[in-house]
């Protein structure tokens, strides 16, 4: 959305300017589904995700009143502007302005509510599920036996990593312990690949009852890449 956007705001004489588009030194956040699971970054974070402790800065990107204008469709009081409304250039602003261009160009024409509600089911209640099937729940007793080797006691690595005390004030050397073992101990009980494996099995149980949305969802999606790439000039 972002090229498209670009595109409009430069028909109408402006540069378009997103915010926060620089890359993050630190690295994205890490996949937290099973539990922390790096080491280096339990060493020095604990339980903390990146986004906490190196939240991003606030947009710095100002723009006049004729940018908000042509980027949003709205005046400087919130309020859509009349239809037939031009740039300073003299060129029309789109209905909802180039933002409101670029969600009808890239977003709108692949829209499928019941994929995405489809697709929503298989994730959270794939995951609900695995909570409680035998092999993960005898994963998480090897995971806390290890643990409590360790001197730790904790039921399963999720409430490790939920603990109230893990969860405001300044990482402690004792969070960053605890993490550093919840770590070690998903390895070597290989606790990782014993729920992903409980839960992948679960979730194509789930697919397969939502094959036809689902067969569909797919398909919009792809063609949404391949509008894009060519948006890009990248389909090669």
């Amino acid at each position: 959305m972002t090229e498209v956007t670009r595109t409009c705001m430069k028909r109408l004489g402006f540069r378009y300017r997103p915010a926060n588009s620089e890359p993050r030194e630190w690295g994205a956040e890490e996949n937290r589904r099973y539990g922390i699971q790096d080491p280096a970054r339990a060493a020095a974070y604990g339980y903390r995700p990146i986004s906490v402790v190196h939240p991003p800065e606030e947009s710095k990107t100002e723009y006049s009143d004729a940018e908000v204008a042509a980027l949003s469709g709205r005046d400087k009081q919130g309020k859509a502007l009349a239809q037939g409304a031009k740039a300073s250039n003299g060129e029309p602003i789109p209905s909802g302005g180039c933002s409101g261009e670029a969600d009808r160009t890239v977003r709108v024409p692949y829209d499928y509510a019941k994929g995405v509600a489809a697709a929503r089911t298989v994730d959270f209640d794939g995951f609900e599920t695995s909570l409680t099937d035998p092999e993960v729940e005898k994963a998480f007793s090897d995971w806390s036996s290890c643990m409590k080797a360790k001197g730790y006691t904790y039921a399963t690595p999720l409430a490790a990593m939920g603990s109230a005390e893990f969860s405001k004030g300044p990482i402690s050397d004792h969070e960053r312990a605890v993490a550093q073992r919840d770590v070690e101990c998903k390895k070597k009980v290989d606790l990782i690949r014993r729920w992903n494996t409980a839960e992948s099995a679960i979730q194509r149980s789930l697919i397969k009852k939502n094959k036809v949305v689902l067969d569909r969802f797919l398909d919009l999606q792809t063609a949404k890449v391949a509008a894009a790439r060519k948006l890009l000039g990248t389909d090669d």
